[in-house]
């Protein structure tokens, strides 16, 4: 009978001739000899006291995938996690399900260290290539996995799934289910807030309870072991699971891995009082680090993240960081709002948003995706990163709050009947005047002021916050003549953006991806199911370069390119409330870029 696992002897053998292995732990990256184990001996390890269980309840999952490697990731549960306790864990990687064409094999350790943790840097594989894997320990095994290698020739296309803002009390996370079903994904790209660090108070939580969602620990994270218990409640989720079995995974953190809207400095979400904000950053990167399927970072303890990944000839990836390395203090709007006139100066906001030493990436990180712009040949130029790059900006007197999208559309209607009245305009039907007839008495003072005032960035958390290090990106591309694709979170809701710099010129376009589970805009305005559709066109009219907007649809986004065209497809779920969802198919959209036009077009 054949056995369906591997004895402590098959991993007394060395490794398969030409593969090796980077054994990774919480704080360094080191690369074993060819055809050499990580341990030498398994009495070196000591077992579990008595035998005791292991569970494999966290699943499995890789990512950072090259064209000659891929990391494995797992996480044992035994039933005491005591100081000291280190666990053998072994690990195999096939070509096929059966396991019987096995490539690599090895032992690594799981200690309290890294709370359990296990990560492999699998070396000196086969690009383009798809590969099964799983690990062992105490004669348990963990799911059967499938992962893939980068390209290293001329392809015809790549697939692409996008994903992000996944808050667990929010509701389930059927958008990975979904994402896990799609067909010939090559990697799974994760944008940021795979978690979030309120306490069961804390946002989004108001039917945390009744889903059976409340998080752990219920308070809001603020050390090593808070961040890795909700890293490990997350991770149980089967949904997050299927999709991490899938395929690999790309990622990168936004704001809530650490706190909300995170900078380099602080958080909106860390207070006085509530500890060192450089001790807590540190613990979440830490965490991060050790439950995500990527590579460790040797550079300043696991700070850094941005990184590229080169998909053939086809397309080149750069994750980046816009959080923390070197991002500033967001502006406010309220700092530039009279206390007693209840006015907004408009000059010194124009002036401050205009600042040259005002940075999101940071010099260094800029000058990074700079060169690797520069030195690139793949057709496209794809930036992985959090918060959208577009002009998204809105009359002031919505973004401020004076008043509504649906007012502000019908005031500036009678503003303009009331300019063609006085021009004498024959054309005027005699609809618009009796409309004008009957509301002109809302034309105030106060509101022509309103309407007089100029378009200003809705989201100050986003690019339109940090216009000038936006224009260097913009400006590179445009010099050297990219295909700029970005990507973007963060918002929880779909839009796509065509890229224009200072100067009106076309630069590239945007595709951002909806969330897994946090509310949208749909939440924030109190939208009924009937405001939806003509709150989307609105915003798609008043926003210039804005082609796309989806509102209030959780899901994700797939992208497929090929030599001309980029095909970004947003998919949506009925529910994240229900134990079961469907696919909201009326509500997919497909988007089409092709590089000889100026701009994305709905299909």
């Amino acid at each position: 009978m054949k056995k369906n696992y591997l004895t402590r002897r098959d991993f007394f053998k060395l490794t398969k001739d030409g593969i090796s292995v980077a054994v990774l732990s919480s704080s360094i990256s080191a690369c074993a000899d060819k055809n050499s184990r990580s341990t030498d001996s398994v009495d070196q390890i000591r077992p579990i006291k008595n035998n005791a269980a292991v569970k494999f309840i966290h699943g499995v999952a890789s990512g950072d995938p090259t064209t000659n490697s891929v990391v494995l990731w797992t996480r044992i549960t035994p039933d005491s996690e005591e100081d000291g306790l280190t666990v053998p864990v072994a690990w195999e990687l096939s070509k096929n399900s059966n396991f019987d064409n096995r490539i690599a094999h090895g032992i690594e350790t799981a200690s309290i260290e890294s709370d359990f943790t296990v990560k492999v840097d699998v070396q000196n594989l086969t690009s383009q290539t798809h590969y099964f894997y799983r690990f062992f320990c105490n004669g348990v095994s963990s799911p059967i996995a499938s992962t893939k290698t980068l390209p290293s020739e001329r392809i015809q296309s790549v697939k692409l799934s996008v994903v992000s803002c996944s808050n667990y009390p929010a509701g389930h996370f059927h958008a990975y289910n979904l994402a896990a079903q799609q067909k010939d994904v090559d990697a799974i790209l994760h944008l940021g807030d795979f978690i979030y660090e309120y306490g069961r108070d804390g946002y989004a939580s108001e039917h945390a309870k009744e889903l059976d969602r409340e998080v752990l620990p219920e308070h809001e994270l603020f050390t090593l072991q808070d961040y890795r218990t909700r890293y490990a409640q997350y991770r149980t989720d089967i949904n997050l699971q299927k999709l991490t079995h899938s395929a690999p995974l790309i990622a990168v953190w936004d704001d809530h891995e650490i706190s909300n809207d995170a900078f380099k400095n602080g958080a909106e979400n860390h207070q006085q009082g509530e500890g060192s904000y450089f001790k807590r950053k540190t613990a979440a990167m830490r965490a991060y680090f050790e439950w995500m399927p990527i590579r460790q970072s040797i550079r300043e303890k696991n700070k850094i993240i941005n990184r590229s990944f080169k998909f053939g000839e086809l397309l080149d990836l750069h994750m980046l960081d816009t959080r923390n390395i070197g991002r500033d203090q967001q502006m406010s709007y309220a700092n530039y709002i009279d206390p007693e006139t209840d006015l907004f100066d408009t000059k010194s906001f124009s002036s401050d948003l205009a600042a040259s030493d005002r940075k999101m990436l940071g010099s260094r990180q800029l000058r990074s995706l700079q060169n690797n712009l520069e030195t690139s040949t793949s057709k496209w130029q794809v930036l992985g990163q959090q918060v959208l790059m577009g002009r998204m900006n809105l009359p002031a007197a919505i973004v401020t709050q004076r008043t509504t999208i649906e007012e502000y559309k019908n005031l500036a209607k009678l503003a303009r009947i009331d300019k063609r009245l006085t021009k004498g305009d024959k054309r005027l039907a005699e609809s618009e005047k009796k409309y004008f007839e009957s509301y002109k008495h809302r034309l105030s003072p106060e509101v022509e002021a309103l309407l007089g005032l100029p378009d200003i960035p809705y989201n100050l958390d986003a690019w339109d916050g940090y216009s000038q290090e936006r224009e260097e990106i913009l400006m590179t591309a445009k010099r050297l003549n990219k295909n700029l694709v970005v990507l973007a979170g963060d918002t929880h809701n779909a839009w796509c953006n065509n890229l224009r710099d200072i100067a009106g010129d076309f630069v590239g376009v945007e595709f951002a991806a909806p969330s897994v589970s946090s509310p949208g805009l749909e939440h924030y305005l109190d939208l009924s199911e009937e405001d939806i559709p003509p709150t989307e066109a609105n915003i798609v009219e008043l926003i210039n370069d804005l082609q796309y907007f989806n509102a209030a649809d959780r899901g994700f986004m797939t992208l497929l390119f090929t030599h001309d065209t980029i095909k970004a497809t947003w998919h949506f779920v009925d529910t994240v409330k229900n134990d079961t969802y469907k696919e909201k198919k009326h509500r997919r959209n497909i988007i089409e870029y092709r590089d000889d036009e100026r701009g994305a077009a709905i299909l």
